[in-house]
């Protein structure tokens, strides 16, 4: 089967294992795989992002914009999302009950990631240029 390759250098944000990350032709999914089981030299892939659809960590307050809301581990079936750092360009890739998860930090409970809307979003496209 011919593979469209999105992204070739994706980091898994539990293991961080390489990943590549593709759409197969046939149902337009989109899936991630180990990049071992791409071989050496595989080129990077054309960007396929949503560009304003941003989130806010909430530790860090880092806003990362999300590529792919739903990848399918080629190996578990596991529903991943695809997000890149606005701050560093690098590209991740964390199961998606952990990224869409609410987290204890202190004595609260947070959501891991905060989708920007309204004003706070109106503000981050200003200063990013967009």
């Amino acid at each position: 089967m011919n593979k469209q390759l999105l992204y070739a250098e994706v980091t898994h944000s539990e293991s961080l294992e390489p990943m590549a990350v593709f759409r197969t032709p046939v149902d337009g999914r989109v899936w991630a795989q180990p990049k071992s089981m791409f071989g050496a030299g595989v080129p990077e892939g054309e960007s396929s992002g949503r560009p304003h659809n941003l989130f806010r960590h909430f530790k860090t307050g880092n806003i990362y914009d999300v590529l792919h809301e739903t990848v399918f581990h080629s190996e578990t079936l596991e529903e991943l999302v695809v997000y890149k750092a606005r701050k560093t360009g690098e590209i991740w890739i964390r199961p998606k009950y952990l990224f869409f998860g609410v987290t204890q930090y202190g004595i609260e409970t947070v959501h891991r990631f905060s989708k920007l809307e309204g004003k706070e979003l109106e503000e981050e496209l200003k200063r990013i240029g967009t």
